[in-house]
């Protein structure tokens, strides 16, 4: 199971390092959107299972019709991933092993985008992830959600939003797919019509 094309990437750096040709063709491959299947296709494996929704409860609902009773799974994850998708895989009978093959950490230009967010030179702001709307809060000068309220916030998927309310910051919208068209979407239902000259 892998959940980012973070993840896929160090995967297949692990296995080619342990003298691997890639993952072998008798393991089944989930991946849980879009993005994460393009990286595996562009490495040359076809995922054996892409969600209609993108996000770990997706990946979880249909994987867990799967005869996966007492069959090993591995989840490639982030360090701090939320255990939602192990506990789904289990309770449908799978024995999960956790892999945590890499760690997000807030690139040191968050603090220049938040000095920019402060600023007032956004009228908007994605975020792709909890991890990326956390990099930014946490460099915000102390009690800094005021700067989120002065823009519009959108969201690209269900997880990032929860994490986004829970921290105060309900984004305005939130893309139905995470697609450039579906960001695209969002971004339109979150401004609004455009107005007339």
């Amino acid at each position: 199971v892998l959940t980012s094309p973070t993840g896929v990437a160090f995967l297949l750096e692990r296995l080619e390092a342990a003298g691997a040709t890639g993952i072998p063709p008798s393991v089944q491959v989930a991946a849980v959107g879009p993005g994460t299947a393009r990286a595996l296709r562009q490495a040359g494996r076809v995922p054996d299972l892409v969600p209609a929704q993108a996000d770990a409860a997706g990946l979880a609902a249909e994987l867990a019709v799967q005869p996966l009773a007492g069959k090993p799974v591995l989840w490639v994850r982030p360090e701090g991933a939320s255990p939602v998708l192990a506990q789904l895989l289990e309770q449908a009978g799978a024995r999960v092993r956790s892999a945590v093959f890499y760690r997000t950490v807030p690139h040191p230009d968050c603090r220049e985008i938040a000095a920019d967010l402060v600023a007032g030179r956004f009228d908007g702001i994605l975020f792709t992830s909890p991890s990326t709307f956390r990099g930014i809060l946490d460099a915000l000068p102390e009690g800094g959600l005021e700067p989120f309220r002065q823009v519009t916030l959108v969201a690209i998927g269900r997880v990032t939003a929860a994490a986004m309310t829970a921290a105060g910051c309900p984004p305005g919208a939130v893309a139905s797919r995470p697609t450039a068209d579906g960001v695209a979407a969002a971004f339109r239902a979150a401004f609004g019509p455009a107005p007339l000259c």
